[in-house]
């Protein structure tokens, strides 16, 4: 199955500024979610977002499975 990703941008210290849950929906086609990534596959994805007036310097990214 494919994960939802929760991405976090940070400042200088490290500290949160933003957060969001991407789910797979959101960055796959139906399709390729209905086949998942095989067992000890891989899978590439390009997001593209704005920021905004957000001056982000680093960033976390998470993947979890949601319950």
């Amino acid at each position: 199955a494919y994960p939802a990703l929760q991405l976090t941008l940070t400042d200088d210290a490290n500290r949160e500024l933003v957060s969001r849950a991407i789910l797979p929906r959101e960055y796959r086609e139906p399709a390729a979610i209905s086949r998942g990534i095989e067992a000890g596959g891989e899978a590439g994805l390009t997001l593209h977002f704005d920021t905004g007036e957000v001056r982000a310097t680093g960033y976390r990214l998470y993947l979890f499975y949601p319950a």
